[in-house]
């Protein structure tokens, strides 16, 4: 006996000094139990192996119709496998399905909420020119502004209008009315051009 073992002897028994009567008793027979526990099993096994050569030594085919139940028992827990493997499958199949439909109606709302939004500031605008227009045609009626080339271009004073959102009111009229006045200035002086080369020289 070396001098490691010892030391280890000698601390298990300092430390079975420094157990109480119970736990003594408690450690005692739980050793018991694993050892009858273990001897009952090593009978157990022996019993069983005993058994199973008997049998197979009394019928030839035991141990073929073993075999037999043995593939029957493994086919059945395969087929049901496969079974459990296809209903999730469809499960899956199914809930993705609904996913991506709901995902659909999730975005046609979104599109369909976006185009009314998109139509709504549309006629909000078209509303705002009209409106301008209105008002420029009411406080302008007796002025030398002629009406005609901003009605000829309308769209381009709706283009205007687009692009200059956050223009104020007055701002927008104040555009178009210097427009106007410029388009207005142009076709005076191209119509008396036009009457001036038509004038016969004497």
């Amino acid at each position: 006996m070396n001098t490691n073992q010892i030391e280890i002897n000698s601390n298990e028994k300092t430390q079975e000094t420094q157990l109480t009567s119970k736990e003594k008793r408690a450690i005692y027979m739980s050793q018991l139990r694993g050892s009858i526990d273990s001897e009952y099993r090593r009978i157990e096994r022996e019993n069983n192996a005993r058994a199973m050569r008997k049998k197979r030594s009394e019928n030839p085919l035991y141990r073929e119709h073993e075999r037999l139940q043995n593939r029957t028992h493994m086919a059945e827990i395969r087929r049901k496998n496969s079974e459990y493997r296809q209903q999730e499958h469809i499960k899956n199949r199914h809930r993705m399905a609904s996913k991506r439909s709901l995902h659909s109606e999730t975005s046609s709302r979104t599109n369909n909420a976006k185009k009314s939004t998109s139509t709504n500031n549309n006629n909000n605008n078209n509303n705002i020119i009209n409106s301008i227009y209105q008002t420029l045609e009411n406080n302008l009626q007796s002025s030398h502004i002629s009406f005609i080339p901003y009605q000829t271009n309308f769209d381009c004073y709706q283009q205007l209008s687009n692009n200059t959102k956050q223009r104020s009111e007055y701002e927008l009229l104040h555009q178009i009315d210097e427009y106007c006045r410029q388009h207005d200035t142009g076709s005076s002086s191209d119509s008396n051009s036009r009457s001036a080369d038509s004038t016969p020289s004497y």
